[in-house]
């Protein structure tokens, strides 16, 4: 069996007091969960300089590979028991354009002049996980949070990577996808989505970008075998937005033993959940 624990720890700063370091609670939260591999989002090494080293030498995950897409400090990262080789790192297609208004203080530090626009940019990455039996593509991604379009893009980027990698090994791809499944959310409770859209100027709720995923053999580990449950945001779930995936190779399966979102770990923005896979090969099990 293999545990994977998928977080989007929100620069392991507090998300209603962003001078207040969450490091240690989760450091002390994720331990009980036991991961073999950690995957995160929204992981900054300049607000959080010892974070991957608490984490791997607390969880005792010594395979570390981190991506920095934005200046090589705020990315996606990997942390596993097992030996990790790094396959992809890089930008994704797409991205939604901002513009703030003149004098903003960005998160990178810069003041934002007039006129000026800035493309969010998202990131993946990819490594080989080699288990005592199998060897496996571990990808850990965090999508667009504006523009379904801009997702797609993303999502096709994505599928065209692991299409040109894929050596007939199984995959697993985890991340923050900011994406919604329609079968997920009763009338009333995509109707209170539609609300909080309106109250607050963004796109409405769409669904379907997903679709890219499912239609081209990868499987929700969500779906599976336990029921759905919101992970974002801590103070009130509303949105399933965190996922990990999997898809079968030709002569390898991944079965979703248990997928659970954990709602004791509130000290991000985000539940992590957790996802126990097993591998089969031809009948027998790995």
């Amino acid at each position: 069996m293999l545990r994977v624990v998928q977080y989007n720890i929100h620069r392991f700063l507090h998300p209603s007091n962003s001078k207040k370091s969450t490091l240690n609670d989760i450091v002390s939260s994720l331990k009980l969960l036991s991961p073999d591999v950690l995957a995160l989002n929204e992981m900054d090494v300049t607000t959080s300089p010892t974070a991957l080293n608490d984490l791997s030498q607390h969880l005792k995950l010594p395979h570390v590979e981190f991506y920095g897409h934005v200046r090589q400090r705020y990315g996606n990262a990997i942390l596993s028991k097992f030996p990790l080789k790094r396959v992809v790192a890089t930008q994704l297609n797409g991205g939604t354009s901002v513009s703030f208004p003149p004098g903003t203080v960005k998160l990178n530090g810069d003041i934002s002049k007039e006129g000026e626009t800035h493309q969010i940019v998202r990131g993946l990455l990819v490594c080989e996980l080699k288990l005592p039996s199998v060897k496996v593509y571990i990808g850990c991604t965090h999508l667009d949070h504006i523009d379904i379009q801009q997702r797609k893009i993303q999502l096709k980027h994505i599928q065209e990577i692991f299409q040109n990698i894929n050596e007939t090994k199984p995959i697993i791809l985890t991340g923050d996808f900011n994406a919604l499944n329609r079968e997920d959310y009763t009338d009333s409770q995509w109707n209170v989505l539609e609300k909080i859209a309106d109250e607050n100027n963004w796109n409405q709720p769409s669904f379907g970008d997903l679709l890219q995923l499912t239609s081209d053999g990868f499987i929700d580990s969500g779906t599976i075998n336990s029921p759905t449950m919101f992970t974002a945001p801590t103070s009130e779930p509303k949105y399933r937005i965190d996922y990990l995936w999997t898809k079968n190779s030709p002569s390898i399966e991944i079965n979703c033993l248990s997928h659970q979102v954990d709602t004791n770990i509130s000290f991000s923005d985000h539940f992590p959940i957790c996802v126990d896979l097993e591998f089969t090969c031809k009948n027998a099990r790995l």
